[in-house]
């Protein structure tokens, strides 16, 4: 999984995306956003059925990343950084992951603090429920910005 992984995130790096989600080795959605939100534009605009068993390819995870994969039954997850509670979250739902690098928390854009996503999740392990935590949030603050790769 590391070398196929590894390929994945140069394509992601290559194309200068900040996720992409591929099933059967069609791309399905990609997005060059920051954040949680391409994850939360995917889930708005895929039919969850079309993204269980795929292939998440995201710069950053956290556990609120984590628990948005895990809703939306993806196979497995690349990425170049992971925080110990995303890590936990995936092998709890036997989601396979390569990680480049593990922390212990994933920071706020300036590296202040916490960020904010991962503090909304923090009292719940439910896929569901942090979905809609975090619909509610991201989506009342940021405007979606990926897209299917044929719009």
């Amino acid at each position: 999984m590391k070398r196929s992984c590894l390929a994945l995130l140069k394509m992601l790096d290559d194309e200068g995306l900040s996720l992409f989600i591929s099933k059967n080795s069609d791309l399905i959605y990609s997005s060059k956003m920051a954040g949680i939100t391409p994850l939360l534009d995917v889930i708005d605009r895929i039919e969850l059925v079309s993204l269980s068993g795929s292939t998440v390819v995201d710069k950053v995870v956290g556990k609120a990343a984590a628990l948005l994969i895990v809703y939306i039954s993806a196979l497995r997850v690349c990425s170049k950084l992971m925080s110990r509670a995303a890590a936990k979250v995936l092998e709890k739902h036997s989601i396979d992951f390569f990680s480049l690098e593990t922390v212990d928390f994933i920071a706020n854009r300036d590296g202040s603090d916490v960020c904010p996503f991962e503090k909304i999740v923090s009292r719940t392990d439910e896929p569901t429920e942090a979905y809609l935590l975090l619909k509610k949030t991201a989506l009342s603050s940021q405007s979606p910005g990926g897209s299917p790769p044929n719009d």
